[in-house]
């Protein structure tokens, strides 16, 4: 029930929601570009 983990765990969800929107905006500009 620390703070910490909680932090970490946001971190690591907006880590991967970057990830995606960046790996679908890749693609999204190769198929349109």
């Amino acid at each position: 029930m620390g703070m910490m983990t909680t932090l970490r765990n946001r971190m690591h969800v907006v880590l991967w929601s970057l990830l995606i929107l960046f790996i679908l905006s890749m693609t999204v500009g190769g198929l349109v570009g």
